[in-house]
């Protein structure tokens, strides 16, 4: 007989019950326990992003997910987006770290924020600051011009007490604002700052990879300021650069260099960042005419520094200072001086860029489709100071910029590359702007080159020619743009050296300067170059130029490769005359390639003057005139037709009369230019060899063999200067033919010539008291 005791009814249904209960609990808790790590932050963040927009009214906030630890005083958020009319931040994540459980001590307002602990650390990964419009400044305008549509409502002017007990108020908050945080860390991956909008062709984005940022506050500059906000960053990977505009529906440009996102404008590896201010104090009675507060900023580039720029970029700069920093075309007016009660305020905002490794920058532009470029290598050392001023001064107000550049090598994309080298470039610009916007402007350029070789070739012309061409402006001239100005250029050379290429019908070996041709070069202990280009007139028809040189002692060298049929007796000749010739000028010790071996010294003297005035007529663009199509006939004789006018084809014999008498090169009033040159007591040795070099020399400069060849090269690839599809047609701009009428004055004073033979006596002499032509 079974005697196991049978489970009762009751019992069983108890646990029924219970395991119900723990099948439900155990639920619920896992619910909860998904809740609380998938979803209750998300919930959180609906909740927060809620309040926050009902009562912030002036943007739209988001937070896709939020949590909170009090222990740890941890805040850690996901996806936030802060939208405005003007600007718009967003973050992929992060958080923030608040020590609450550190003690406060006040400090008095002398002691350094920097002393006081840490107690805010942020970080954010993935953050984008995109500023697209300045909705203030646009409704400003809109009331400026009486438009009658406001677009962007103005904002209503705030009201500030500047009273005693404001000010006694205004420090409480500040001193315990800074004895509160006192120092604040950000630390921010891959961070991004954006400049544009649908409107303009490109955006200025500004990013880095990584970027450490530490606030704090310092003792002001000033004693009679309160405090210095002082921002360290350091950071690494950046790079600015121009990238297009998604959404811009206009005709897009293409850069002369695309790289990767965009045209790269600044890129470094590691970078360091210090921004500092004063914060103003109050002007008492006295101290009205102290030190205003200082606004600085530095930028220190490391290693791998390139810097990109030319006429598409600048160009790009210029669409996006007139959507953010548009005209109003308002004559400006004398900033009053700050009053005793009043607050002080800045004057100026001062920049500086220091490179403390080597670095290149690349002068990009475009030439018929064609990119070329100037790149130039600078030093260790190198820096560059602005100033942009604050206020208005009774004759309106200046921007300076200056700097020194250490160890330039420059070379351009021609194939004879090399082109200026120099120890040390000191350069100022001064900007003077007068009270109303279209009123003349000066612009005054200072150069000091210290310990200069330059070699120069016909090609640098045409090449400088077609920066200035392509850096000058596309499309047609804007009155209600047009502002007057006129350039000082100043150009100073100390010890200086200049190498011209002399090889008979202008081939060149481009891999050496100076191995295998034959070139003439001049040393001096200065150069003065004064030029004056003015800008004043809206169209002129004839700008004149002046351009004054004055050269310290001068030494002419002639150079000959081993090559040469007659090298060594050339050397035998040299060294026989040298011990028989007189130089004014001893042969200096710094030159850098007339001390090298194959070098001849042919001619000195002390002083040196050149004055060139050139009157031009300006050459209109291409779509402004009628075009010449050049072509050869069967018989030989070239065959000219007017061709188009810009864009529109014009063939009717009705109106092809008048245009040739528009057009016709011929009879266009001559661009003129006078040349004066005074030559102080000077000495020639006249080798045989220096005629054939001169009369090259003028041929490869002003003459029919302008255009290079490349010994190195195959003839079909020789680097000609604008290569034609058709060799029998071409296209000119009539404008561009006109004709050029030449006075040159020489003067030479006290000239001794030697004429060396290879028999005796070694020489002739010859003397002349005076020489003018």
């Amino acid at each position: 007989m079974d005697t196991t005791p049978q489970p009762d009814e009751s019992s069983l249904g108890d646990l029924i019950k219970e395991s119900f209960v723990l099948i439900l609990t155990l639920f619920f808790t896992t619910i909860w326990v998904v809740y609380i790590t998938y979803y209750n932050s998300r919930v959180f963040a609906i909740f927060i992003t809620a309040v926050l927009n009902k009562f912030h009214r002036h943007g739209n906030i988001h937070i896709g997910s939020i949590s909170i630890s009090v222990l740890s005083g941890k805040l850690m958020f996901r996806d936030v987006a802060y939208i405005t009319n003007d600007f718009s931040v967003r973050v992929q994540d992060g958080y923030v770290i608040f020590r609450w459980w550190r003690i406060y001590k006040p400090s008095s307002n002398e002691e350094e924020g920097s002393q006081v602990s840490t107690r805010l650390n942020i970080l954010l990964n993935g953050f984008e600051l995109h500023c697209y419009n300045r909705s203030t400044l646009y409704a400003n305008l809109e009331h400026l011009f009486g438009l009658s549509v406001d677009t962007f409502p103005p904002e209503e002017p705030s009201n500030i007490d500047s009273s005693s007990s404001s000010e006694l108020e205004t420090n409480r908050q500040d001193s315990l604002w800074r004895d509160f945080f006192g120092v604040i860390k950000v630390d921010i991956f891959t961070g991004h700052i954006v400049f544009g909008n649908k409107l303009t062709p490109t955006v200025l984005r500004i990013g880095a990879e990584e970027t450490h940022i530490t606030y704090t506050t310092k003792a002001a500059s000033c004693p009679h300021d309160e405090y210095s906000h002082d921002i360290k960053c350091k950071g690494e990977g950046l790079k600015i650069m121009f990238s297009p505009s998604p959404r811009f529906e206009g005709e897009q440009v293409d850069p002369p260099r695309f790289m990767g996102e965009g045209f790269v404008v600044l890129q470094s590896n590691n970078f360091d960042v210090h921004y500092f201010y004063d914060e103003p104090g109050y002007v008492k009675e006295g101290q009205e005419n102290e030190p205003p507060p200082v606004l600085t900023m530095h930028l220190t580039c490391g290693k791998a520094t390139t810097i990109s720029y030319g006429p598409w970029a600048d160009r790009q700069r210029d669409f996006l200072q007139k959507v953010f920093y548009p005209a109003d075309y308002k004559v400006l007016e004398k900033t009053p001086p700050v009053n005793v009660g009043e607050k002080r305020k800045a004057t100026l905002f001062d920049f500086y860029l220091n490179m403390v490794e080597e670095n290149t920058l690349d002068i990009l532009f475009t030439t018929d489709s064609v990119t070329d470029a100037i790149h130039i290598s600078t030093g260790k050392g190198s820096y560059l100071e602005t100033s942009f001023p604050l206020t208005v001064e009774e004759d309106g107000y200046k921007t300076e910029v200056k700097g020194q550049l250490f160890n330039v090598e420059a070379t351009t994309s021609l194939a004879f590359s090399r082109f200026i080298e120099t120890e040390a470039l000191e350069y100022s610009i001064v900007v003077e702007h007068p009270l109303v916007w279209n009123h003349h402007q000066n612009w005054k350029i200072n150069l000091d080159f210290s310990h200069t070789l330059v070699h120069l070739i016909y090609q640098h012309k045409l090449f400088l020619t077609d920066l200035l061409s392509d850096w000058s402006g596309k499309g047609l001239q804007d009155l209600m743009s047009f502002v007057p100005y006129t350039m000082h250029l100043n150009c100073t050379l100390n010890q200086f050296e200049l190498n011209l290429m002399c090889n008979e019908y202008n081939w060149m070996d481009c891999t050496s300067p100076n191995l295998n041709n034959t070139c003439i070069a001049f040393n001096g202990e200065q150069m003065d170059i004064s030029l004056v280009l003015p800008f004043s007139d809206f169209l002129p028809v004839v700008v004149p130029v002046k351009i004054i040189f004055k050269v310290g002692p001068v030494t002419g060298y002639l150079h000959i490769p081993e090559s040469f049929t007659n090298y060594h007796t050339l050397i035998g000749i040299d060294q026989a005359t040298k011990s028989h010739v007189e130089w004014p000028v001893p042969r200096p010790d710094w030159a850098s390639i007339t001390n090298k071996p194959g070098w001849i010294e042919c001619a000195s003297v002390p002083y040196l003057g050149l004055s060139i005035v050139y009157s031009y007529h300006p050459v209109p663009s291409s779509e402004c005139v009628p075009l010449l199509k050049i072509s050869d006939c069967k018989n030989g004789k070239p065959s000219i037709t007017v061709t188009k006018i810009g864009n529109k084809l014009h063939t009717t014999n009705r109106r092809q009369p008048r245009w040739r008498e528009v057009v016709e090169p011929g009879n266009l009033p001559a661009d003129n230019m006078s040349l004066e040159l005074d030559i102080g007591p000077a000495v020639l040795v006249a080798y045989g060899s220096i005629l054939k070099a001169v009369l090259a020399l003028k041929e490869n400069y002003l003459g029919v063999d302008i255009d290079y060849m490349d010994l190195g090269r195959p003839l079909e690839t020789q680097p000609i200067q604008k290569p034609l599809d058709k060799p029998e047609e071409r296209i000119v701009n009539p404008l561009s033919l006109r004709p050029l009428q030449v006075t040159f004055a020489l003067t030479v004073h006290t000239l001794q010539a030697y004429l060396p033979t290879l028999y005796q006596p070694a020489y002739y002499h010859y003397f002349f008291s005076q020489l003018i032509l």
